[in-house]
Protein backbone atom coordinates (compact mmCIF):
# COMPACT_ATOMS: atom_id res chain seq x y z
CA UNK A 1 0.00 0.00 0.00
CA UNK A 2 1.62 3.54 -0.88
CA UNK A 3 1.64 6.19 0.80
CA UNK A 4 2.20 10.22 -0.48
CA UNK A 5 3.04 13.52 0.52
CA UNK A 6 1.57 16.97 -0.38
CA UNK A 7 4.55 19.44 -1.28
CA UNK A 8 4.01 23.10 -2.02
CA UNK A 9 6.71 25.35 -1.86
CA UNK A 10 9.09 22.40 -0.11
CA UNK A 11 6.79 21.96 2.99
CA UNK A 12 4.69 18.76 3.35
CA UNK A 13 1.32 19.82 3.85
CA UNK A 14 0.00 17.04 4.04
CA UNK A 15 -0.17 12.73 4.02
CA UNK A 16 -1.91 10.87 2.11
CA UNK A 17 -2.54 7.04 3.33
CA UNK A 18 -3.81 4.09 1.49
CA UNK A 19 -7.41 3.94 0.93
CA UNK A 20 -8.84 0.32 1.17
CA UNK A 21 -12.56 -0.14 -0.65
CA UNK A 22 -15.11 -2.08 0.40
CA UNK A 23 -14.29 -5.33 -1.25
CA UNK A 24 -10.86 -4.78 0.91
CA UNK A 25 -8.94 -3.78 -1.94
CA UNK A 26 -6.44 -0.63 -1.75
CA UNK A 27 -8.47 1.84 -4.11
CA UNK A 28 -5.47 3.21 -6.41
CA UNK A 29 -4.42 7.15 -6.14
CA UNK A 30 -4.72 7.67 -9.53
CA UNK A 31 -8.81 6.81 -9.17
CA UNK A 32 -9.08 9.04 -5.83
CA UNK A 33 -7.68 12.02 -7.21
CA UNK A 34 -7.37 13.87 -10.78
CA UNK A 35 -4.17 13.61 -12.75
CA UNK A 36 -2.91 16.94 -12.71
CA UNK A 37 -2.90 16.91 -8.61
CA UNK A 38 -1.49 12.95 -8.77
CA UNK A 39 1.49 14.26 -10.40
CA UNK A 40 2.17 16.75 -7.71
CA UNK A 41 2.30 13.80 -5.17
CA UNK A 42 5.54 12.17 -3.85
CA UNK A 43 5.50 8.81 -3.24
CA UNK A 44 6.60 8.21 0.42
CA UNK A 45 6.16 4.47 0.68
CA UNK A 46 9.55 3.70 1.20
CA UNK A 47 11.00 6.26 3.02
CA UNK A 48 12.58 5.63 6.49
CA UNK A 49 11.62 7.48 8.86
CA UNK A 50 8.31 8.16 7.18
CA UNK A 51 7.95 12.05 6.97
CA UNK A 52 5.05 14.32 8.02
CA UNK A 53 3.61 17.32 8.15
CA UNK A 54 6.01 20.38 8.05
CA UNK A 55 8.85 18.15 7.20
CA UNK A 56 10.61 19.81 4.25
CA UNK A 57 11.47 18.23 0.80
CA UNK A 58 13.95 19.53 -1.19
CA UNK A 59 13.11 17.60 -4.26
CA UNK A 60 15.18 14.62 -2.88
CA UNK A 61 15.26 14.43 0.68
CA UNK A 62 12.78 15.22 3.60
CA UNK A 63 14.04 16.60 6.83
CA UNK A 64 11.63 16.99 9.77
CA UNK A 65 10.59 20.87 10.47
CA UNK A 66 13.36 23.09 13.12
CA UNK A 67 10.54 24.66 14.90
CA UNK A 68 12.26 27.39 17.27
CA UNK A 69 11.25 26.10 20.79
CA UNK A 70 12.24 29.32 23.26
CA UNK A 71 14.46 28.97 26.33
CA UNK A 72 13.05 28.78 29.84
CA UNK A 73 14.91 32.02 29.55
CA UNK A 74 13.19 33.48 26.89
CA UNK A 75 9.40 32.47 28.24
CA UNK A 76 10.07 33.64 31.45
CA UNK A 77 11.07 37.04 29.79
CA UNK A 78 8.17 37.25 27.25
CA UNK A 79 5.81 36.49 30.17
CA UNK A 80 7.08 39.55 32.34
CA UNK A 81 6.77 41.72 29.37
CA UNK A 82 3.40 40.85 28.81
CA UNK A 83 2.55 41.15 32.42
CA UNK A 84 4.15 44.24 32.39
CA UNK A 85 1.86 45.85 29.77
CA UNK A 86 -0.70 44.13 30.80
CA UNK A 87 -0.13 45.83 34.92
CA UNK A 88 0.41 49.24 32.83
CA UNK A 89 -3.11 49.37 31.25
CA UNK A 90 -4.58 48.82 34.24
CA UNK A 91 -2.67 51.23 36.18
CA UNK A 92 -3.83 53.77 33.44
CA UNK A 93 -7.48 53.00 33.46
CA UNK A 94 -7.38 52.84 37.40
CA UNK A 95 -5.66 55.83 38.62
CA UNK A 96 -7.80 58.74 36.82
CA UNK A 97 -11.01 56.81 38.79
CA UNK A 98 -8.74 56.62 41.76
CA UNK A 99 -8.38 59.90 41.98
CA UNK A 100 -11.05 61.30 41.39
CA UNK A 101 -12.33 58.73 44.25
CA UNK A 102 -9.66 60.71 46.46
CA UNK A 103 -10.71 64.08 45.96
CA UNK A 104 -14.33 63.36 46.14
CA UNK A 105 -15.17 64.09 42.52
CA UNK A 106 -16.17 60.53 41.29
CA UNK A 107 -19.69 59.87 40.24
CA UNK A 108 -21.73 57.05 41.14
CA UNK A 109 -20.65 55.66 37.75
CA UNK A 110 -16.97 56.10 38.39
CA UNK A 111 -16.92 54.36 41.55
CA UNK A 112 -18.81 51.30 40.44
CA UNK A 113 -15.98 51.08 37.68
CA UNK A 114 -13.38 51.77 39.88
CA UNK A 115 -14.68 48.46 41.98
CA UNK A 116 -14.81 46.81 38.53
Amino acid sequence: MKSYARVERSEVLEIIEPFVGEAGNEVPIELRFTAEFFSTLVDITDQNPKPDQRWTYDGSVFLPSTVYVPSPEEIKASNTSTRDFLLDQATRAINPLQDAVDIDDATPDDVALLKK
